[in-house]
């Protein structure tokens, strides 16, 4: 058994990889399985300094590496600190490289652009001590009619790395393990929360925490119970955070962003926030089943959204997570209300406009690829614009039915956000444009913060004056 199942500690990971944009995106599928980070390098030599330094269970290393490789430094690591288990990921998958890979002592083997539940799985298998290899790599191996000199040599080394169950497993695609998760906190439907909440039924989960909905037994209002993840009840800057931020939010009164009626930590030290139940469904749910948005709802959603964006940001919180699924839209009798949900990954920001904070942290960095800036992707520092660019992808969507930036991996993703521009909407959009909505996109998805809207007031003025 390895000392981190002994311990019941998170696995430690060191990762290897010189292109920051592709760091960054491994790091943020990996703590979103509560992974703990502890160290970065860039080069070959770092790397194994840093391993011999901070003794990680596991190296995830690339092998085109400046100075000293990837293939070597495994070599190195595992002569210095044979207890560090090494998954390389990398997007040299030749045979030579494989066979050097494994020659060299890695314990796992995989492309970069495998799926982030794939990758995440594949990782704590390596540091329990198994060994991984890709199974398409395996399938190209054993697929040839006759394998060449190289390809035997890799085979002979994977028959004394895997038993023929092993492999056979292996190459069977829908076998993934996914990775055990720490349990996540939990109500019973039928008791009573705080003792005044009555917890009607459970509503769903996400990266953050659970969510119930419940009824206040003396008003009788219904009511959604968010508990957050028990893992971040240890880290005293994170509860510090959770309070200013959750205080923050209880201060917005506005119609269109969720009122939080209070928050804090459980008598066992569990955080929750207690909200409004909404009625409506996300607007996620609403491009599935229908598709794009007509023009006009599009206006009347979207419209709100701005406002509500505008009071967050007046108010110097930033949501740094909007998305389809966090849009809510409830039908009334006079209409279309709009909720903005979820700020589980809000930040207050530094009194004045024009401070910006740095998205460093686990807690920070955390969001939807799909949804984040260029800003975001590259770890840099965030403000109110940030969220901007977000309500430009979300409204690109609405319009066409589509992401602006797909992608089989995060990584991919992240890529995009950075270097590309989306497809031009036209030629998704099934009827015709007004070329003011056309520009009012161009402006919010530009890769500049500063060349973005001034604010989300702004863009709500601009949507109704297309009305």
């Amino acid at each position: 058994m390895y000392l981190f199942e002994l311990l019941n500690e998170p696995i430690s990971i060191l990762l290897v990889e010189d292109q920051e944009i592709v760091r960054l995106g491994l790091s943020t599928c990996l703590k979103q399985h509560s992974f703990d980070i502890v160290g970065e390098a860039t080069e070959g030599d770092a790397a194994v300094r840093k391993t011999v330094e901070l003794r990680p269970d596991l190296a995830l290393m690339d092998i085109l590496l400046p100075g000293l490789n990837g293939i070597e430094a495994t070599r190195q690591i595992k002569a210095l600190a044979p207890q560090t288990r090494v998954l390389m990921v990398t997007n040299k998958d030749d045979h030579e490289s494989l066979y050097e890979a494994l020659n060299a002592g890695a314990d796992g083997f995989c492309s970069k652009f495998i799926s982030q539940d794939e990758l995440a799985a594949n990782a704590m298998r390596v540091a329990q001590g198994h060994f991984f290899i890709e199974p398409r790599l395996v399938q190209m191996l054993l697929s040839e009619n006759v394998p060449s000199g190289r390809s035997r040599d890799i085979i002979e080394l994977l028959t004394r790395k895997l038993t023929v169950d092993e492999i056979g497993i292996l190459l069977d695609s829908g076998s993934t393990v996914r990775p055990p998760r720490e349990s996540a906190p939990k109500l019973l439907v039928g008791t009573i929360f705080l003792g005044k909440y009555k917890v009607e039924r459970f509503i769903g989960h996400g990266g953050m925490g659970m969510v119930y909905q419940a009824t206040h037994l003396l008003m009788g209002r219904k009511v959604a119970i968010k508990l957050l993840q028990h893992q971040l009840c240890g880290d005293k800057k994170w509860l510090k955070r959770f309070h200013e931020e959750s205080r923050a939010l209880a201060s917005l009164k506005h119609a269109s962003i969720v009122t939080v009626y209070d928050y804090g930590l459980t008598s066992d030290g569990m955080p929750y926030l207690v909200m409004d139940f909404i009625e409506g469904r996300g607007l996620d749910a609403l491009l599935s089943a229908r598709g794009p948005i007509p023009l006009s709802e599009f206006f009347e959603i979207f419209v709100q959204v701005c406002d509500g964006l505008a009071e967050a940001h007046e108010n110097g919180i930033v949501h740094c997570d909007l998305k389809p699924g966090n849009i809510v839209v409830e039908e009334t009798v006079k209409g279309r209300r709009v909720k903005i949900v979820d700020f589980g990954l809000s930040k207050v920001q530094p009194v004045g406009k024009g401070n910006q904070f740095k998205s460093t942290d686990a807690f920070e960095i955390l969001g939807s690829p799909l949804y984040m800036s260029p800003e975001q992707c590259r770890g840099l520092a965030l403000d109110y614009r940030t969220d901007l660019y977000s309500l430009g992808l979300v409204m690109y969507e609405a319009l066409c039915g589509e992401p602006a930036f797909a992608a089989p991996t995060a990584m991919m993703v992240f890529m995009k956000q950075v270097e590309e521009s989306p497809p031009r909407l036209e030629t998704k959009f099934s009827g015709e444009l007004p070329e003011a909505l056309l520009g009012v996109l161009d402006v919010l998805l530009q890769k500049e913060p500063s060349a973005r809207y001034l604010s989300a007031a702004n863009v709500s003025m601009v949507l109704k004056s297309l009305i």
